[in-house]
């Protein structure tokens, strides 16, 4: 292969990887949503295992690509941890913690796994003494870090069976329990919900968040941080009687029974009751593809901002140069996501730092390209990079965790797997598109004819305004009760309610006030 054309074919390498994600993303969720999320894990994990191997023995271009290939179509394993996750917690703010370490072990595999990849890599010219030329090793360069990716894998696998539980059916288990108990308590204290949200208007509120009979159940859970127990609520809720008793809106439900799940099937993906028809999945998996492609924009686009010449608005630096602010920036990126965000998420909440992370991007975006200003010498442009580079990571890395949390609870639990599984679909597109169209745009920028109000800056600033574009459309639709911020959510809460107020949220999630009947809404 020549040594000019290694990127190239690098690259078609990664794409096949990530076009495999893509055209298997939804066939894993719904296979994740119907036999369990456990098997897709263990499936994926195998299918690792097997594949590194064949892609570390792999003599020629077309198999390295094609296990590649074959390996994210068999790879569906971030959407079912990520499902995993939501259902182990139970609450959202555990949620929003737990998605934050997910997203610091991604970044440390990152830093660290291609640190590993390039010292293991071609062994026989790193470590002459250790590794024969004729060996094994020697006739195959790139199978000792994919025996250390197999090792890895296959390690996992008896961990996956004994810790893992299986979460496809924890919903329902823990809903049928608790409604058990309060049942049970109900018998004992001999009290109930109607009579004591007429004593006061902080009573009221109280009992507005945990409605009587029927409804209690759903909406515990929605303030739990379960929304799509809301959904479910609608299908599975009693009708309360003048004498108390909750029945079945066919006839056949008591109030010591606990809700049964509908277990209709949706029409197809888009038709009527299919999971693109679910309110807010499409706004979605629109800001799920801008902020990937933004991520993987930047990447693409800083490294080649700063090997570009001064001429045309770079800093013309070496390599090693860049290699080194990726790699410092990388660092300090996963000591903040697994030991300091997690904290601060839990002392802010979910919903500020989202809004925090996406006005600190933009801020970042209009910044970088200006890094020059900001600095006097050699070292203070390198301290500059280094955070520039640090922060945009960490501020979309903010708005993924907040999305990722969304993914989780804005659908009820037979369709959550599916759209953990349109998300890495969405993720894998916009990362593919913008590896494409960013090193294409920024080129065409940098040319001779363009006019002059384009120029180095036009992709970090066209970046800037797609990342303004997605918070105007996450402000609306991840409010506070869907990351699981209750102290946001209960501040608005209160407002309407001191005003006399009863509030009701539409399928679209817009909060609509009318007068107080005495009990609130729960649709």
């Amino acid at each position: 292969m020549v040594i000019p054309h290694t990127g190239f074919y690098a690259g078609y390498v990664a794409g096949a990887f990530t076009l495999g994600r893509f055209l298997s993303g939804y066939l894993w969720g719904y296979v994740s949503d119907s036999v369990g999320r456990r098997p897709v894990i263990l499936v994926g994990l195998s299918a690792t295992a097997v594949l590194s191997l064949t892609f570390g023995l792999s003599t020629t271009y077309e198999v390295a690509i094609s296990s590649r290939f074959v390996l994210g179509i068999m790879n569906g394993i971030t959407p079912a941890v990520r499902t995993t996750v939501y259902e182990v917690c139970g609450t959202n703010s555990h949620v929003v913690q737990a998605m934050a370490y997910i997203d610091g072990a991604r970044a440390s595999t990152i830093v660290f796994g291609s640190a590993m990849g390039g010292l293991l890599v071609q062994p026989v010219d790193h470590y002459p003494s250790v590794f024969s030329a004729t060996g094994l090793f020697g006739r195959f360069p790139f199978l000792l870090p994919n025996l250390v990716g197999m090792g890895v894998a296959l390690l996992l696998l008896p961990t996956v069976i004994a810790y893992v539980p299986e979460t496809k059916d924890f919903e329902k288990t823990r809903s049928r329990s608790r409604f058990r108990s309060e049942s049970s308590s109900e018998d004992t204290t001999g009290h109930s919900a109607e009579s004591s949200a007429e004593s006061s208007p902080a009573r009221h509120r109280a009992v507005a968040r945990h409605p009587p009979q029927g409804g209690k159940l759903a909406y515990r859970s929605l303030e739990d941080g379960d929304v799509s127990a809301q959904q479910e609520a609608q299908e599975t809720r009693g009708v309360n009687d003048s004498g108390g008793r909750a029945k079945h809106k066919e006839g056949g439900l008591h109030a010591r029974e606990p809700p049964v799940t509908s277990n209709r099937e949706e029409q197809g993906l888009c038709g009527p009751g299919g999971l693109l028809s679910v309110p807010r999945v499409k706004p979605l998996l629109f800001l799920v593809c801008v902020v990937q492609s933004l991520l993987a924009g930047f990447e693409e686009v800083f490294p080649l901002w700063a090997l570009s010449t001064v001429g045309v608005g770079g800093l013309d630096w070496g390599t090693m140069e860049i290699g080194k602010v990726l790699f410092l920036s990388g660092c300090i990126m996963v000591v903040a996501q697994v030991f300091i965000f997690p904290s601060v998420i839990k002392i802010l909440g979910a919903v500020t730092w989202m809004r925090t992370g996406c006005l600190l991007g933009i801020c970042t975006f209009l910044a970088t390209p200006n890094a020059k200003l900001f600095s006097w010498n050699h070292t203070t442009l390198f301290a500059a990079l280094v955070a520039s580079v640090t922060v945009a990571n960490c501020c979309l890395a903010a708005v993924g965790i907040a999305l990722a949390v969304a993914s989780t609870s804005i659908v009820p639990s037979r369709l959550r797997g599916k759209l953990s599984g349109l998300y890495g679909t969405a993720e894998s597109f916009g990362r593919f598109a913008s590896a494409v169209g960013s090193g294409v745009l920024f080129a065409w920028s940098i040319s001779s004819d363009n006019p002059d109000w384009v120029d180095h800056r036009f992709v970090f600033y066209s970046s800037a305004l797609s990342l303004g574009v997605a918070t105007v459309v996450a402000w609306r639709t991840l409010p506070a009760e869907i990351l699981g911020d209750k102290p946001a959510a209960e501040n608005v809460e209160d407002v309407i309610h001191d005003a006399g107020l009863t509030p009701k949220s539409d399928p679209k999630g817009i909060v609509s006030c009318s007068r107080s009947t005495g009990e609130m809404d729960l649709i």
